[in-house]
Parts: C-alpha cells; sequence; structure tokens
C-alpha cells in the first residue's frame, strides 16, 4: 500500500538535496558549474577554482564552468583583442576572456538577483569578480500560510512554517585541503517563516495604539552564526552569508525575508515602534512574522537554525462577512 502521508520540511529538504546534488551540475547564470578531475572538460570550460594544499594521490578534482545556453558571448578565447573582454587568468587550459558585463570589482555591491566569486585560479586578476545570478532550491509544497482568525486561539499561538526561500550556498573551505568533494562544497540556506500571536485584544469600539516590536534575532543565534557559519543576521545589514574560499559576501536579505532597519547600532536585536489602529470587534488577534533561518550540509543534515523575528505584522477578526485579516506592516 502507498504512504501518502505528508512529509515535513526536513524530509523534503533532504530529499530536494540529493536530488540537485545528484545532477552533478549547478547554474548561476552566466555558467554551469561542474566537478571534474584534471582532464575534464565539457567544451568549451574553464577550470574557475584550484583547491590549496597537497595533491592527494587520486589527483585533484576542479570546479569546471561553461556558458549556459544563451550566454554563449559571455566568453571568448584568450588572447582575442575584444576591449569588452577581460582575462581572469594568463594560466590553465583552456583560458577565457569574460565579457565585462559578468564582472564587478571585488567588494563591490551587487545586484539583489546577483552575487559575486573571486576565482583561485594561478595568477588570478585581481581587480575582477564574477557576476552570477543567484539560484535556489525548489522545495513544492511548503506554502507560507497567512494567519487566520478563531476564538480559541492565544497568544504563543504559530501557524505551520512555510518554505518561503531556499539559497544554494557554495562553500569552497569545505574541501579545499583535500580531493574536492561535490556535495561537501554546498550549503544551503532555508527561510522557514510563519506567524505568531503576540496579543489578544478585545476592541469592541476600535481605537488605536502604538505597539513596540522586538525585531532580530537573539545575541547567541547571532554570535553563532557569524563565528560558526559565517553568515550575518543584524537589523541594520540584514542576511549577509560569506562565500567562505571566495572572500565575497552574498547579500541574502530579499529572499531571506529579512527585512532591514536601517540604525547604527550593528545590533542583532532591535525594537521599533507602529502605530495600530483596530477594527470594531470582540477580539482582534495580532500577529508578528518570524522565521527559522536552517542551515543544511550538503548530506541533508541540519547544521544549525537561527530564529528570526520580522518586521511583518497582521490582524484577524471575525467580521459580519467571515473571519477577516488585515495587513498591518511589512
Amino acid at each position: 500500500m502507498q504512504n501518502n502521508a505528508p512529509i515535513d520540511i526536513p524530509t523534503a529538504m533532504l530529499n530536494a538535496i540529493t536530488s540537485f546534488l545528484g545532477q552533478g551540475t549547478v547554474d548561476f547564470p552566466p555558467f554551469r558549474f561542474y566537478f571534474g578531475p584534471t582532464g575534464f572538460a565539457p567544451a568549451p570550460a574553464q577550470r574557475l577554482y584550484i583547491p590549496s594544499g597537497s595533491e592527494p594521490g587520486g589527483g585533484w578534482h576542479f570546479l569546471w564552468v561553461t556558458p549556459l545556453p544563451g550566454y554563449e558571448d559571455a566568453v571568448i578565447p584568450n588572447g582575442v583583442p575584444n576591449e569588452e573582454y577581460v582575462t581572469l587568468s594568463p594560466l590553465g587550459s583552456p583560458c577565457w576572456q569574460i565579457h565585462k558585463r559578468y564582472l564587478m570589482p571585488p567588494g563591490s555591491t551587487p545586484p539583489n538577483d546577483c552575487f559575486l566569486i573571486n576565482p583561485t585560479m594561478p595568477d588570478a586578476n585581481p581587480s575582477y569578480a564574477l557576476l552570477l545570478k543567484k539560484n535556489f532550491l525548489d522545495v513544492p509544497g511548503f506554502p507560507v500560510a497567512a494567519p487566520t482568525f478563531d476564538p480559541s486561539f492565544s497568544v504563543g499561538q504559530e501557524t505551520a512554517p512555510g518554505i518561503q526561500k531556499v539559497s544554494i550556498l557554495f562553500d569552497g573551505s569545505a574541501t579545499a585541503d583535500g580531493p574536492w568533494n561535490w556535495n561537501g562544497s554546498f550549503r544551503f540556506l532555508v527561510n522557514e517563516a510563519y506567524w505568531v500571536c503576540t496579543s489578544t485584544n478585545s476592541t469592541p469600539e476600535g481605537g488605536s495604539e502604538s505597539v513596540t516590536l522586538s525585531v532580530g534575532c537573539s545575541t547567541d543565534d547571532y554570535q553563532r552564526f557569524y563565528n560558526d557559519r559565517k553568515i550575518t543576521v543584524s537589523v541594520d545589514v540584514g542576511v549577509i552569508a560569506k562565500m567562505l574560499d571566495f572572500g565575497v559576501d552574498e547579500d541574502m536579505s530579499n529572499e531571506m525575508s529579512m527585512t532591514v532597519i536601517h540604525n547604527e547600532t550593528h545590533s542583532s536585536q532591535t525594537t521599533t515602534a507602529i502605530d495600530v489602529v483596530y477594527p470594531k470587534s470582540n477580539l482582534t488577534l495580532f500577529w508578528q512574522g518570524a522565521s527559522n533561518l536552517t542551515y543544511y550540509d550538503g548530506t541533508g543534515a541540519i547544521v544549525d537554525t537561527a530564529a528570526i523575528q520580522t518586521m511583518g505584522t497582521r490582524m484577524t477578526w471575525q467580521g459580519e462577512a467571515g473571519p477577516q485579516i488585515q495587513i498591518v506592516s511589512d
């Protein structure tokens, strides 16, 4: 008999990660990334990442890249005169020139849908980093549900978590001193978003008040993610992941739905006040958005989790036409 019981998020993540890594390639436009030994060269191909340390007995494995369909103009052979292209490294075989539209100076701020990596090829040109489109892991079946109204709900009631986005991170440091391991070179950061009821209010005449929100994550979560995962989760810079062996940062605030508050505290948590106008209702429930920022390794195992409170707030109540919901802040 077939088992049609629903699966939980960790099981769904394990299945999705196993399937994804089993393909042996990953796309970060304009390039497709491959894993292979010396001599492995899907044409045209360029070795992008060179591990450090002594070559093991089985020989090095490298990160290879080829242009994706539709991006063939991203590269031309080395030595072909063209002012629109730059040679990233004079060494290696084969070698490319890459179009300047796919390059930025290291330390630049890329567009929100992109990130930068610094190639580690021999004599790599230090003036340029590759500008790549982000990629996300598809894990269907876990929508982020809006809060609802139920008179039995009390403070602390939570909605079932849903998957907002799953970012694919490359962690070159995981295998920098040994033979490359494809599965060991990727990490996955998941925003498991949900809503928490923070107050229940009797508002038969409506009314208004200022509500203070706590936004961000605990100091312990912040320090642990910063020290162990090289991920910064703070109220003023959002969610930043260090692409460890490439020496650059990837801003993931948008896909992680981490609302940035512009202040100068550089803290993990802060408070902010919002004005709330209540409906006329015998019972109004007030909800705040929250997320578990969960970090998975290439085996599909959960490595760490940070709990985050966001700026999103909602109200729900029983109206004449049925349960009502109102956006208060995002």
